[in-house]
Formats: structure tokens, C-alpha cells, sequence
């Protein structure tokens, strides 16, 4: 019982991610080296945001059913943290690029945020 609740819950959080957009790979036109750096920083974004997520649902599952087991718990809380480090330098990773191209006087380097 305790299995079919994990994996339905871990269904749930999965479907209720949101699919990228895959239009809008199809539709770039790939001529520089910087729109393949583009097509590469968005396809990770797809897969890592989501994926954190998961591991921070498997984590917080995980931690409920450690129950009295130490060692179990604590690879749990390990989970945790090291996920939301993850979800914490994805933004980071997102929020750098739009930050320094939102400066008037910066020149265009990576336009694909």
C-alpha cells in the first residue's frame, strides 16, 4: 500500500509539471554558436527544473517513511538540502543572464532568455 501511494504521488507531481515548450525549439533557426548555446541552456532548464522537483517530492516521501530509522532520515534531509540547492541555483542560473542584460549599456551576449 505504502508503494502504490508513493507512485501515485510521485505521478501526480509529474503531471502536474509543466511541459516545455517545444515549439519553440522547432522554430529556432540555428546559425550561430550562441543559438546552439540557446537551444542547450533551454533544454536543460526543461529537464532540471522538473527533475529537482521530483527529487524534492522522493526526498519529503522518503523522510515521512524513515519514521524512527536515523540513518534513513538523514539521507533524506540530505535529499532535501541538495535539492532545493538545486531548484535555488537553477533560478540563479536564469536570474544572472537577465540581470546583466536588463543594463542599458550592456552589450547583447546571450539574448535567448
Amino acid at each position: 500500500m505504502k508503494k502504490a501511494l508513493t507512485v501515485l504521488l510521485l505521478l501526480a507531481s509529474a503531471a502536474s509539471a509543466a511541459p516545455p515548450d517545444w515549439d519553440d525549439f522547432q522554430s529556432q533557426i540555428v546559425t550561430t554558436f550562441q543559438d546552439v548555446l540557446c537551444i542547450i541552456y533551454k533544454v536543460m532548464w526543461a529537464i532540471a527544473g522538473p527533475l529537482a522537483v521530483l527529487v524534492l517530492v522522493w526526498a519529503g516521501v522518503k523522510w515521512v517513511y524513515a519514521r524512527d530509522n536515523p540513518s534513513e532520515r538523514e539521507a533524506a534531509k540530505e535529499m532535501v538540502t541538495y535539492a532545493i540547492i538545486a531548484l535555488i541555483l537553477l533560478l540563479i542560473s536564469k536570474a544572472i543572464p537577465e540581470f546583466i542584460l536588463s543594463k542599458p549599456s550592456a552589450p547583447i551576449v546571450f539574448n535567448c532568455v
